[in-house]
């Protein structure tokens, strides 16, 4: 498999402590770590026990990378072949779910059981730390979550107190520094981890700081060079158990893949652009981003019997106005040209660039990213008669009955005012949505196009506006 100019300098970089590779799905982040790890078998595994090991979060995932892996090797081996090449195999792949198994021989609390031990210790301490209450809800959420966080950084009251907390949606609660309320939270975790010492029982954030415990002196279990795949949902923890299989020789490397586009766990430690250099120790960093997105699709070629890369990108674009749609692809390294099906090509002169921005919401409201994050060129006749126009990215599912899915994009006309039951996207106290706006006598509702979800009702005091009126859909395919 050939690899573009990035994804080779990537894969035979000198040994830095750490390297961060960065970009969207199908950008070739998996294939740059598995051709890194065969470069680093051949080159840098210089003694007995150096081993390396490619790490991700489930089984699922570790047994595609197996596989892939395999039918990699080949081709790979004659690429990076040397002399220093070991006789056995080196190369380990693990989840990290089951070294959390492996290394936990206590039992597992339950939903259930987690939600009644929460409830307990709330009983406990409520008359002494009455803000505790303006932070509780049906199933006690937001606090788990923030007590989930606590336990994964490790913190002691007072650097929780000092911590940056990101807002992790607009529906959660705000919790100042220095402030009661962490004070508060803060204790109820102390009661909480007491309750679950008396019932013999850990959470989630316990197993992992257990097998971090255990893995800490275990020589059998350490490796010399580690890839980690998809480290954007980890917690500081999980980040943390990583580092600890690391056996820190002087050439020992550290590489990690990220999606910041695919953050989905509001306890993530890199939600919202935290800085790589938080986890690095102070050591070198080397950082590269793959800019470029494939299209993943099997042959039978003896050499490669599971991917082939190609440059050009598929789309579909559903017209909401005219209800039509056209599928048309690009050549990712000329994205001012299209060609439909039939095709038709489009030039940069008969195209409008349209500003693209993440994200908004087709569910619960989110905070709106005013940042730009790229621009795609449309022909200009499909949103003709139409001035200031951009796209926005959807995240969630409550419109997918008509046909937006998550991760779609929707073209938006700016407009301040919308005829009912037109599709909008609508402002609501600085976060975002995309609902169907249904006008009645009485009221105003924003209605979602599935089931699962529940109408918003929009009043004058909640500060609602519109931002502009949905043209057409752009797909993925």
């Amino acid at each position: 498999m050939q690899l573009d100019s990035v994804q080779n300098k990537i894969t035979t970089s000198k040994t830095s402590s750490y390297i961060f590779v960065k970009g969207k799905s199908n950008s070739g982040k998996t294939i740059s770590a598995i051709n890194r790890a065969i470069f680093l078998k051949n080159n840098y595994c210089l003694y007995d026990n150096d081993r390396i090991l490619i790490i991700c979060s489930n089984n699922e995932k570790s047994n595609k990378l197996k596989s892939l892996f395999a039918s990699m090797s080949m081709e790979a081996e004659g690429r990076y072949m040397t002399l220093l090449e070991p006789k056995v195999n080196v190369v380990d792949i693990m989840s990290l779910e089951s070294i959390l198994n492996k290394y936990n021989k206590f039992n597992a609390v339950t939903l259930k059981n987690k939600i009644l031990y929460m409830k307990e210790a709330l009983e406990r301490i409520k008359n002494r730390y009455p803000q505790i209450k303006s932070y509780e809800d049906d199933k006690l959420k937001f606090l788990a979550d923030e007590i989930g966080w606590i336990k994964s950084c490790k913190y002691n009251m007072e650097e929780y107190q000092n911590a940056n907390r990101i807002k992790r949606n607009s529906s959660a609660k705000r919790l100042n520094k220095n402030s009661l309320g962490r004070k508060a939270i803060f204790k109820l975790m102390l009661k909480y981890n007491a309750i679950l010492r008396k019932n013999k029982v850990i959470d989630e954030e316990d197993r992992i700081l257990n097998a971090i415990k255990c893995l800490k002196n275990n020589s059998r279990l350490k490796f010399t060079h580690i890839i980690a795949e998809d480290i954007e949902n980890y917690t500081r923890a999980e980040i943390r158990l990583i580092q600890t299989l690391s056996n820190e020789k002087k050439y020992s490397t550290v590489f990690f893949t990220f999606n910041k586009e695919n953050i989905s766990n509001a306890n993530a430690w890199f939600i919202k652009n935290r800085k790589l250099s938080t986890i690095s120790n102070g050591d070198k960093i080397k950082s590269f981003i793959l800019k470029n997105v494939y299209n993943v699709k099997k042959t039978n070629s003896k050499i490669n019997k599971n991917v082939i890369i190609q440059s050009m990108e598929n789309f579909r674009y559903n017209d909401l106005k005219h209800n039509t749609s056209f599928d048309f692809v690009r050549d990712i390294d000329n994205k001012s040209e299209i060609i439909l099906d039939d095709n038709i090509k489009y030039s940069k002169e008969d195209m409008n660039k349209i500003p693209v921005f993440n994200d908004i919401a087709a569910g619960e409201p989110i905070m709106i990213n005013p940042e730009i994050t790229d621009d795609f060129y449309m022909p200009k006749y499909w949103i003709k008669g139409t001035k200031d126009c951009f796209m926005l990215k959807i995240k969630g599912d409550s419109m997918i009955n008509v046909d937006i899915c998550d991760g779609d994009y929707v073209v938006i006309k700016k407009e301040s005012m919308a005829q009912n039951k037109d599709i909008v996207a609508v402002d609501i106290d600085g976060s975002a949505t995309l609902k169907r706006l249904n006008i009645t006598k009485n009221k105003v509702l924003l209605m979602p196009e599935n089931d699962k979800y529940k109408p918003i009702v929009i009043n004058e005091e909640e500060g609602a506006r519109i931002i502009g009126i949905a043209l057409g859909v752009l797909k993925i395919k």
